[in-house]
């Protein structure tokens, strides 16, 4: 094995002269233009929870494996908050599986979590990474994630909704991502949805459970994503019409935390993709 040559560097946050070299791999690994320098800068240095813990594995200059945690802290209403990660852009060079680079990358945000005192780490893989997290950070299954979508009807969401304790700094971070040039209006947001206008369709999340005002956006065509239906009449879109399902995966040690999360909605603002 190649110890010698291959090292790992953690950072908080990613510096200028990184930020292309990044971008460039996690465009290369993903298969997916969203990766700028200007939107990783926005993701992981502009948080208001604290900018990144970024894990970079090297083979000698060469980055062939990465892991990011966005700091967050929900409230879980009356009874306090909870501190913990949302894990982002886990990749490895397929070049270099055979060195159980995925393995470390777990462990060492896993390492973090513990030495900061925060309570989980949240992740939304898609299949391909699904088992390694179960298998080898002994990560809590939550559910899949699926896609709602509803003609002029406004989804109400069936389950609680993570609300951020920085709720106002969230809002207005989550509507300034230069990538998916979210709108927000009246603790809503809405996502454009891959090419399609925002007067044709939309993503929803909701940042508060009173939230839900169907005045605050115009769409002819709503989606909503999260583990279970909204309320309101919806239709899912099929399995065979999603390249990459994604999933709900949580590490935490505690029951009330595990809790939690499970009876909360897992909405496209938890997480990075829209």
């Amino acid at each position: 094995m190649e110890q010698k040559t291959i090292w790992s560097e953690t950072s908080i946050g990613v510096s200028d002269a990184q930020l292309p070299l990044l971008a460039a791999f996690l465009c290369r690994i993903f298969q997916n233009d969203m990766f700028s320098a200007k939107y990783l800068d926005w993701l992981y240095n502009k948080n208001p929870f604290g900018n990144a813990i970024c894990i970079t594995v090297y083979k000698e200059n060469q980055i062939i494996g990465h892991i990011a945690g966005l700091p967050r802290e929900y409230s879980n209403g009356m009874e306090g908050s909870y501190k913990g990660f949302l894990a982002v852009n886990t990749s490895v060079d397929r070049r270099f599986l055979k060195f159980r680079i995925f393995n470390d990358l777990i462990k060492a945000l896993i390492n973090e979590k513990d030495s900061r005192g925060y309570e989980f780490i949240l992740g939304i893989p898609n299949r391909n990474a699904l088992n390694g997290w179960l298998k080898r950070g002994k990560a809590l299954y939550l559910g899949k994630l699926n896609l709602y979508f509803s003609l002029f009807i406004f989804p109400t969401p069936s389950n609680n909704i993570l609300t951020f304790t920085k709720q106002n700094e969230m809002q207005i971070w989550l509507s300034t991502d230069p990538f998916h040039k979210r709108k927000s209006r009246d603790c809503i947001l809405n996502s454009k949805f891959s090419f399609f206008p925002f007067w044709f369709f939309s993503i929803i999340s909701f940042l508060k459970k009173d939230g839900h005002n169907s005045n605050s956006s115009r769409s002819l065509i709503f989606g909503f994503i999260g583990k279970e239906p909204p309320k309101t009449p919806a239709l899912r879109l099929p399995d065979f019409l999603k390249p990459a399902p994604l999933h709900v995966i949580l590490i935490a040690e505690k029951q009330e935390v595990f809790s939690f999360f499970s009876k909360s909605e897992i909405q496209a603002k938890d997480f990075d993709a829209l």
